[in-house]
């Protein structure tokens, strides 16, 4: 990549880090400071030629939010997840009103993704308009979220640990059981 290309970038990144959505801004508030599982986050994060929204790099896991602009440049974001999924990140997506509207489900299905390998979508999917919930670059149905590894009726939020004294939503130990 030339040097003007990743300056362009993170002057982007900067530029999306300080002008967050204010979906972005609330799923940012579980995820900073290891307190979700105890996994180190980054917003704004350069991957390639692309910059995702949030980071970890261990596990390796992306998570797109995704506004209604994006329903127009679904073969963009199809394009963008293969590259991004290259580079063995697992990619998930919601729609900004899942985060605000639904942060529990939005957080059990990242919590899912962190501890259950959801595997990758068949190169053969087709990417279509985005539905209520989304794992590893492809949406899925409300009805699928339901059957989704028994997530949708979560207890107590299996991601939420209200008895740590680290203030965590849940702990690092919690990732190997």
């Amino acid at each position: 990549m030339r040097k003007t290309e990743t300056l362009n970038l993170r002057r982007n990144a900067k530029i999306l880090r300080s002008n967050m959505t204010e979906a972005e801004r609330v799923l940012w508030y579980y995820l900073r400071a290891k307190r979700f599982c105890g996994i180190k986050f980054y917003r704004q994060k350069i991957v390639g030629n692309y910059i995702a929204d949030f980071l970890s790099l261990n596990p390796r896991l992306i998570i797109e939010l995704d506004g209604s602009q994006h329903a127009e440049q679904i073969e963009y974001d199809r394009i963008r997840t293969t590259y991004l999924e290259e580079q063995q990140f697992t990619v998930i997506r919601f729609w900004n009103d899942e985060v605000l509207r639904n942060i529990n489900m939005v957080l059990d299905v990242i919590f899912a993704a962190i501890h259950e390998n959801i595997p990758s979508p068949s190169e053969n999917l087709r990417f279509s308009p985005p539905s209520p919930v989304s794992v590893r670059g492809e949406y899925i149905t409300g009805k699928q979220y339901e059957t989704l590894s028994n997530y949708s009726r979560p207890r107590s939020h299996r991601w939420a640990s209200s008895s740590s004294a680290s203030g965590r939503l849940c702990e690092t130990d919690d990732l190997y059981r």
